[in-house]
């Protein structure tokens, strides 16, 4: 099982193309519509707040 997905898709976890090149992308927004995990309310992303490129 690739844990990493599993996150993204619980709304743990941020797909960050960066990094993954986008290869968790539908799970996030499957994650998003489902307003699972940090999509059930408001957050500032984490590269936003550190002032790096999202």
């Amino acid at each position: 099982m690739d844990v990493n997905r599993w996150l993204v898709a619980n709304g743990y976890a941020i797909e960050w193309p960066k990094y993954s090149k986008g290869r968790y992308a539908d799970e996030q927004l499957e994650a998003m519509d489902a307003k699972a995990g940090i999509w059930s309310g408001s957050f500032d992303l984490p590269c936003v707040v550190r002032g790096v490129r999202c």
